[in-house]
């Protein structure tokens, strides 16, 4: 029974109604531009919470996925005030068609990089990395019997190799 008058507000809240519109921009209560101005009104109160609630879900999501490594013993003020500056910084046409959580997330993560750990390859490195193996794919599906080079992987030559000692 309890199912049946929950079903309207849960179809409601997520957006499940029939007929919906495609996501292609953000909605307008969280765009860049939005936000922005919950956090610089600081006259209201109930703006005041929404900046405060919006920028710090978007600190929860970081913390815990971890996507950035916000610095040790920075408090809610404090970041409300970098995510508010960063904002401020925004043109405005990127700020009115932007998600305010995509912006700040992308602040975020260039502002306080986690330090890399021992072995551990840098995103640079991983790309070019995934980009000389699908080149070497490429190749390999291209012409199977010219061996791929340059890629430094030897996965192509391998499979070339294997395939020849197997006939």
């Amino acid at each position: 029974m309890k199912a049946i008058f929950y079903l309207p507000l849960i179809l409601t809240l997520s957006g499940g109604a029939a007929g919906d519109e495609p996501y292609e921009k953000p909605m307008p209560h969280s765009s860049g531009e939005k936000i922005l101005e919950f956090c610089e009104d600081t006259e209201d109160v109930i703006s005041q919470l929404r900046c405060n609630y919006y920028v710090q879900g978007v600190a929860d999501l970081i913390v815990q996925t971890p996507l950035a490594c916000l610095p040790q013993g920075m408090n809610q003020s404090e970041l409300i005030e970098v995510a508010t500056t960063y904002l401020q910084s925004v043109g405005k046409t990127e700020l009115a068609n932007s998600s305010g959580a995509g912006l700040l997330l992308s602040l975020l993560q260039r502002a306080y990089r986690c330090p890399k750990k021992p072995g551990e390859k840098t995103d640079k490195e991983l790309y070019l990395e995934a980009i000389a193996k699908a080149v070497a794919e490429q190749q390999a599906a291209s012409d199977p019997a010219k061996p791929a080079t340059g890629t430094g992987t030897g996965t192509a030559n391998n499979d070339a190799e294997s395939t020849d000692g197997e006939q």
